[in-house]
Order: structure tokens, then C-alpha cells, then sequence
């Protein structure tokens, strides 16, 4: 745009628009931060400008919250001189007036005027320039919502929520990858309704707790496999495998697969052995019916009177018997708490990686990493010493690279295909997700079951045995089977309603005894919309003219997946006659930018206004396919299209195939979004075709 065009812009530019311009209406930044442009310098930059040069683009210049009614902004010069982009700081804490700040709730930062919410400390992201809000200081107290402290004593360190489970290690001590209470990469909210959703929306990381079925079946889900030791009693489910003596509850997939699943390597005995499979010739001389292949420092000093061999009985009791720890990979750790598996332990604890034994380098303090190739005398092999004296590839299986023997395939682990992936990452992809609870109990021997009822006595008992089984609903039993079926409260969902539901409260009351002009009786639907065209879900109440009730209704977003949504309620009152169906007002409110909240609760008292006829209609018709235009009563800035039957959408521009036909709503009634069906009088919900007299 240039010449007369801009100069014609500029003229309206500066008389219509305001002082501050918020562009665009939502934010694009972040949920809460919109960038608004200055009038004022906007139109100096004209000055001894060219109208017939090109338009230059440009950037915001100021940087705000949403609530314009405590504004709090940052200029595009501050925000240069920021080494990262400062809009949580900018969220959290500071004002443009420094009086207006609340000390006691707020944190100077060393050496620079920035001032941040206490909430900002030590939760595992600077916001200081200087980085002194993650030191720990003792002076200012830590709010511990959405904080999650690390486990050490010392150093005492906080991190966020958001950081736990993100594969990058933020404790010293690593305990917001693994825990003694979790492995939280399990606890990641990828679905609107799981445990760890409810956990983390409500900020209590702390509280988090292991579910029941991910003890005892092998996986470390806890630091130090805490939730692998003492389950010798534990209680399989029907298709398991269970271990002999450690009683750990496998996969039977998992059953001589040639990686050890029970901790005592039960699962790959008396395993049949392929022909194509190369092995070390020394694993010859063990009994695979009852022993592992096994190094031992009595077999290195004495090789006639030992063999390299461990009874499995030996195997996984916490006691190292192999060099290197190979009998307790599944039950001894390392420094980083998690299980040994293919490394190998020094007598000091620490642990190397498998290509770092047997290369002529010790990296053990005693040696153990070279000593376990006991045959080696030369130590003059990069690669891999063999018995022979010649240098093999390390691992191979291609015979012209490799031992005579196959010692190169001491200590190798086994290659497997995880998501396309070739790893070697020990038991990679054996992995129980925490959404499984229910397959978990529904394949026990102790689900609820029951025989058929023969006296008050037995009755009271099985009601004992219920109690609770449906948390946040009831159950009623089947006539034949005697087995428990559970009823949810509308917030609640699952077999056992044990999942809750994303939900919007709305709490309403209808102010009208000053409009006698009205209907004695309103009926008024409420709509959960996204963008203004889908109906996700709905409710209704009636309203009798000097009913001074609040209603409330419950709205549940919905459980899939779906679009980017911009979520919104809408009130649509009608006024329900024998012939036909009336919409008397519309109110829309909006629910962002909070619609990521897990509950929602929207009050509002609806007043119609004094003196105006209803319904508000629009002057000019913005509808298309025959639809009306009211305006809001709650923002007569706004506008709602009401469609025809058959047809959806902002401006009534969609196909609704649901409303099409005359077979889910009667064809005189009122047919909305997702079949709803309004009727009119005399005529029972839900498709009015029967009538009620």
C-alpha cells in the first residue's frame, strides 16, 4: 500500500483508533501475553515519510498481560536486554510502577531492579538475569505448589512439576527422572483423563504414589527397584508368567527371549538353543536346566577344580558371586540408582559400559574390568583379545571377524528392534504403562464375582466386599452372574468411575420481574461450543418468572482429542408455545485462555435489559442459508447466527447432517447442533414425537 492509499489510511488511523491498539485480539505469545502497538509512535514514524515507500512491517511495542484492568507490560528495549524471552517473568511478577509491587510477596532479584513472585524460586528455571533466584536462599520461603523438591538433604534444590520425567536431568541427585517413590517418565499427562493429568494439574507432585500393578513385575519403576523386593507372595494374573522364588510377574512373550526378565534369570532356563545362535564356548560347561554362565574370581585362579557357573538359586539375592555383578544385573544398581543390567560393576560401585572391558585399559580401581578376560597376557588389542592371541571385532558374529571360541561375545548385549529402532539398550520396549490398571485388576482372581445369592447373611457380606468398588458411584448387581456395575456421578467416568472428567460448573441465576412482558415459563439451553460451530455438550433448565433459583449445570469437555478449540458457553432461552419454538435471548461467554483448567466454574446473573423489545435482533443480516442474527445480551458488540434446520456453523455456512433429516427430531420441533431436540409444547424430550398430554 503506498501514495494516496496510505495517506488516506493514516488519516482514519489517527482518528478512529484508540491510544493503545491490542493486535492481534488473542494472544499469540504465550495464553497471556497479547502484544499492543502505540498509536502515538505509530503515527511519528510518518513524519518525513515518503507515502509512496512501501509500508515497513513492525514489531509489537509493548509486550502485556490480558487483564487490561492491572496492566503490567514490558517495552520492546527491555525486552532486548533479556538473555531469554521474560514472559513468565513478566507473568509472575513485575509491574511498570515499582510502588505497586507487594514486597512481601515478591522477590528482589541481586544486582538489577527485577522483582518476582516468590512462586518463581528455586522451581528449576531462571528468571533472574543473574540466575540468584535458583540459589536456595533460606531468606524467602518456597511455596511448594507445582514445586517438587528434590530428594538429597543437601544440597536442598526445588525444581518445577513440568520438569519431571522430561528426560533431562534437573535434581543433583536425579530424583525428577527417578525416585524412590516413582520413575516419572510414567507420570506424564498424555491424556485428558489419567492419574498423572490429575496429578500434575493439581500441582502436588509430591504426592505422587505408584500404581499397584507396576510392583513386582520386574521393571524398575522405583530408584533402587524398591518396587521389585519382597514378592515372593505377590499374586499374578492369569496369563502371566510367574518367576520361581523372586515371584516377579513377567510377560510370557518375555519367557527365553535371551534377556533376563525374573531377577534370578529363571525365565531363560531350560531354554532351547537356536542353531544359527553363536555363544561363548565357555557357557558349554554350565547346566542351563539350573545355572548361569558366570566369571568368578575362584574360576580365574583355579580352572579345573571350578566352573565359570551359578546355581540361578544364587542369582538375583542381592549377594554378587560374578565379577562384574552379571548373577544381580536385575537386582543390584548403580551410582545413578537405576538397574546394572548390561554394565558392569566395579567392587566400588561405580559402572562402565560393556565396550570398555577387556581393551587393554583398566577403568575399574582394581583392575576387575581386565581381569574378567583372563587370558589376555598381552594387553595388545584395541579391540577384542581372543584365547589365540589374535585381535577379534567386539561382538560380531561374522565368522571371519571373530574368535575361534566366540569369546568376543563375553558380556555383548542383545540387539533388539524397539519402533523401527535397532537398540541395545538393555530390555528396551519391556515397558507397563500406568493406563493398564484395569486390565491389571479385570484379569486377577480377585475380581469381584459372586455366586447366586441364597440369604440376607451372604448378602451383607458381598456388600462389604463392594464397598467403595465404585469410588465416586454406586453399583447395582446382575441378576445371573452377581457381578458389580457401576453408575458415575455425570463428573465421573470409567467401570469404577475412578476417572474424572475436565468439566465447566455453571452456576446462573435469571434476574427478569421487571420484564412482565415475558413468557411465564423460559426454557434455556446451555452448550458447550468450540469455535462457535460444535456442540461438545450440553444441559437445560426451566425458569419460571419469579423463580429466584441458581441453577446449575455441568458441562464435560469432551474425551478425544480434538482441533485447536476456542472454548465458549452459550445460553440460548426460548420461549416454548404450542405451535412453535421461540429464542427469546442469547448469552455467549468465553472460556479462554483458562480452558486448559481441569474444572472450571462460570457465575453469572442474567438481566434482560429495560424497555427493549426481545428478541435483540442485528440491523444487517450476517447469516447465511436463511439464519437470523441476534446479538448478545451479555455484548451487544457481538453476534450469534441462528440456523435453519439442516444447517451449522458461525454464520450458518455448514451442512448439519444430524438435523438434515426428520428421524432424530420430530419435523415441527426445533433440531440443534448434535441432534438436540427442542419441543414444543405438549411433546416429550428427547425427539418430541410423543406427545404428552
Amino acid at each position: 500500500m503506498t501514495g494516496r492509499s496510505t495517506k488516506l489510511s493514516l488519516h482514519n488511523f489517527t482518528l478512529y483508533c484508540d491510544s493503545l491498539i491490542y493486535y492481534p485480539k488473542h494472544p499469540l505469545i504465550s495464553p497471556y501475553i497479547t502484544t499492543v502497538y502505540n498509536k502515538t509512535l505509530i503515527i511519528e514514524s510518518f513524519t518525513n515519510t515518503h507515502y509512496n515507500i512501501s509500508l515497513q512491517n513492525r514489531t509489537p511495542h509493548l509486550y502485556c498481560l490480558m487483564d487490561r484492568e492491572n496492566q503490567i507490560c514490558i517495552n520492546e528495549t527491555l525486552l532486548k536486554t533479556y538473555p531469554y524471552p521474560p514472559f513468565d517473568y513478566l507473568h509472575y511478577g513485575p509491574k511498570n510502577n515499582v510502588q505497586a509491587i507487594d514486597f512481601t510477596n515478591s522477590y528482589m532479584c541481586s544486582h538489577s531492579n527485577e522483582k518476582i513472585s516468590r512462586t518463581r524460586l528455586n522451581n528449576g528455571f531462571y528468571d533472574c538475569l543473574f540466575k540468584d533466584d535458583e540459589l536456595n536462599n533460606i531468606t524467602y520461603s518456597i511455596s511448594k505448589k507445582y514445586h517438587y523438591r528434590c530428594e538429597s538433604e543437601v544440597p536442598v534444590q526445588y525444581v518445577s512439576i513440568q520438569q519431571l520425567g522430561d528426560g533431562s536431568v534437573d535434581c543433583m541427585d536425579g530424583s525428577d527422572e527417578l525416585s524412590t517413590i516413582i520413575d516419572w517418565q510414567l507420570v506424564q499427562c498424555d491424556s485428558e483423563t489419567n492419574y498423572a493429568c490429575r496429578l500434575l494439574q493439581n500441582g502436588e507432585g509430591s504426592t505422587a504414589k505408584l500404581s499397584l500393578h507396576l510392583y513386582c513385575n520386574s521393571l524398575w519403576d522405583m530408584k533402587y527397584g524398591l518396587d521389585e523386593q519382597n514378592c515372593s507372595k505377590w499374586v499374578c494374573r492369569s496369563d502371566d508368567f510367574q518367576c520361581k522364588n523372586t515371584g516377579q510377574c513377567i510377560n510370557r512373550k518375555w519367557v527365553c527371549d535371551d534377556e533376563w526378565d525374573c531377577a534370578n534369570g529363571f525365565d531363560e532356563l531350560n531354554c532351547p538353543i537356536m542353531n544359527n545362535k553363536s555363544r561363548f564356548i565357555l557357557e558349554d560347561l554350565c547346566d542351563d536346566k539350573t545355572e548361569h554362565f558366570c566369571i568368578t574370581k575362584e574360576f580365574i585362579s583355579d580352572q579345573i577344580h571350578h566352573k565359570p557357573c551359578v546355581q540361578y538359586t544364587r542369582a538375583g539375592d542381592h549377594t554378587i558371586d560374578c565379577i562384574g555383578g552379571r548373577d544381580e544385573r536385575n537386582t543390584v544398581s548403580c551410582f545413578d540408582g537405576r538397574m546394572l543390567g548390561d554394565r558392569f560393576r566395579c567392587s566400588n560401585g561405580t559402572c562402565i559400559n560393556h565396550e570398555q572391558l577387556c581393551d587393554g585399559l583398566a577403568d575399574c580401581t582394581d583392575g576387575d574390568d581386565e581381569k574378567i578376560c583372563y587370558w589376555n597376557k598381552l594387553n595388545n588389542c584395541s579391540s577384542f583379545p581372543c584365547f589365540d592371541g589374535r585381535c577379534a571385532e567386539r561382538c560380531t558374529t561374522l565368522t571371519s571377524k571373530a574368535c575361534s571360541q566366540s569369546e568376543q561375545l563375553l558380556w555383548c548385549p542383545k540387539l533388539k528392534t524397539v519402533m523401527s529402532v535397532v537398540t541395545s539398550a538393555y530390555r528396551a520396549g519391556k515397558v507397563i504403562s500406568t493406563s493398564n490398571y484395569n486390565e491389571f485388576c479385570d484379569s486377577s482372581t480377585h475380581q469381584p464375582h459372586l455366586n447366586t445369592i441364597q440369604d440376607d447373611v451372604i448378602s451383607k457380606r458381598i456388600d462389604r466386599q463392594f464397598h467403595g468398588y465404585c469410588n465416586r458411584g454406586f453399583y447395582l448387581l446382575t441378576n445371573q452372574s452377581r457381578t458389580a456395575r457401576c453408575f458415575c456421578a455425570p463428573p465421573y467416568f470409567g467401570d469404577q468411575c475412578q476417572f474424572s472428567s475436565r468439566r465447566i460448573t455453571s452456576k446462573v441465576r435469571i434476574n427478569r420481574l421487571h420484564r412482565s412482558d415475558l413468557p411465564f415459563t423460559l426454557f434455556l439451553l446451555v452448550q458447550l461450543i468450540c469455535n462457535d460451530t460444535t456442540i461438545i455438550d450440553h444441559s437445560s433448565f426451566v425458569h419460571v418468572i419469579d423463580d429466584n433459583t441458581k441453577f446449575h449445570n455441568y458441562l464435560l469437555y469432551s474425551r478425544t482429542k480434538l482441533e485447536i478449540c476456542l472454548y465458549s458457553v452459550r445460553y440460548e432461552a426460548f420461549y416454548v408455545k404450542k405451535t412453535t419454538v421461540e429464542l427469546l435471548a442469547v448469552w455467549q461467554y468465553s472460556i479462554m485462555p483458562f480452558n486448559f483448567l481441569p474444572s472450571y466454574r462460570l457465575a453469572k446473573i442474567f438481566n434482560f435489559p429495560n424497555d427493549v423489545r426481545m428478541p435483540l435482533l442485528c440491523t444487517a443480516n450476517l447469516c447465511f442459508s436463511n439464519g437470523t442474527c441476534y446479538l448478545l445480551n451479555n455484548n451487544q458488540s457481538s453476534y450469534f447466527c441462528y440456523c435453519q434446520r439442516g444447517w451449522r456453523g458461525r454464520h450458518c455456512e455448514l451442512v448439519d447432517d444430524e438435523c438434515s433429516d426428520n428421524i432424530r427430531c420430530a419435523p415441527d420441533s426445533v433440531c440443534r447442533g448434535n441432534a438436540i431436540c427442542l419441543c414444543k409444547q405438549g411433546y416429550s424430550l428427547p425427539n418430541c414425537f410423543i406427545q404428552n398430554n
